[in-house]
């Protein structure tokens, strides 16, 4: 009964042993699938910077300004906060003395087809109706599946008459920047 009890014993210690390496080995897993998965990300959004760097350049060749801009939030819902989404791309405020904003988005759509976009669709882009005119055209970086989209907007810039973003994002599981 004695032999029983104790191959029982250590039966019960390798089983305690086993569940602590187990919740080891899954915390570790955790680690490593939450940081490969943040460099694999960042390296996308390092491949989409370099080719919003060249568009940037191009335009700035052209007399466009743009600045350049990053980020990560989370989207705000009914039931509370919602997905993160991660953000890069540069952003012109333009003036109708300047420049006009057909000119503007001309300028981007161009630069953005001669460095590796490609265009998907594009909806809501009448410019007739100024001084509110929206649009937003879709493109594709090639080698990657970040959505980017050059917006055209004239409802939320205060300090200028409309604004022109080209951003490549994408949803996260977690904040990359």
């Amino acid at each position: 009964m004695k032999m029983k009890m104790l191959i029982f014993n250590r039966f019960r210690h390798k089983k305690l042993v086993m569940a602590v390496c187990l919740v080891a080995l899954l915390v570790v897993g955790f680690f490593v699938y939450k940081y490969s998965y943040i460099y694999l990300e960042r390296k996308k959004y390092t491949q989409a910077e370099v080719a919003i760097n060249k568009v940037a350049d191009d335009l700035r060749s052209q007399g466009i300004n743009t600045k350049f801009s990053r980020g990560c939030g989370r989207t705000q819902t009914v039931s509370g906060p919602g997905a993160i989404i991660c953000s890069s791309g540069i952003l012109y405020k333009g003036d109708e003395a300047n420049l006009k904003s057909e000119d503007a988005v001309s300028a981007f759509a161009s630069s953005v087809k001669d460095n590796n976009f490609t265009y998907n669709k594009s909806f809501n882009t009448s410019y007739t109706t100024y001084p509110q005119p929206t649009g937003i055209s879709v493109y594709s970086l090639a080698e990657s599946t970040l959505q980017c989209q050059i917006k055209l907007d004239s409802t939320w810039p205060t300090d200028a008459r409309y604004a022109i973003i080209l951003e490549c994002s994408d949803g996260s599981r977690f904040n990359l920047f």
